[in-house]
């Protein structure tokens, strides 16, 4: 081995008793992983936030009032782990989705005519319902 050799390949050498040992280059550049890493990291915290958050809603006041109470669900929604999955659907692929006061946001579903409502601030995480007039209703009445 002529020439200097560097600190990495110094260590490396006395380690391995083996000369000539060079640092492996990585495939992608880190900044390109970083890039993707963070993008996937962000989509993925989206996706448990919403999957959180509609479990909170399907195990609070909404589950009770609007689906055995008032019955807006009629024969689809029978258990708090549908509302759930229903909610989590809503959140993931609204037809519309609007900021409310308060921090809130509202999700509408033409679909399945349901909205949700968030409220990071309820204990509950807020309510899901399907109303009678269902986009007028996202559109005009809730603020």
């Amino acid at each position: 081995y002529k020439g200097r050799r560097s600190n990495k390949a110094f260590q490396a050498t006395k380690l391995t008793g083996i000369t000539g040992v060079r640092q492996a280059q990585p495939l992608v550049k880190a900044s390109q992983g970083i890039a993707s890493s963070s993008a996937t990291s962000s989509v993925a915290a989206l996706k448990l936030n919403q999957r959180l958050a509609s479990q909170e809603i399907a195990w609070g006041h909404a589950f009770e009032k609007h689906i055995i109470n008032q019955n807006e669900f009629p024969g689809w929604i029978r258990t708090r782990h549908q509302f759930a999955e229903l909610v989590e659907r809503v959140m993931h692929s609204p037809s519309s989705m609007r900021s409310l006061r308060n921090n809130r946001l509202a999700y509408w579903q033409k679909e399945s005519g349901t909205i949700v409502i968030r409220n990071p601030k309820a204990m509950d995480g807020g309510t899901a319902f399907q109303p009678s007039v269902g986009a007028e209703y996202f559109f005009k009445t809730i603020r």
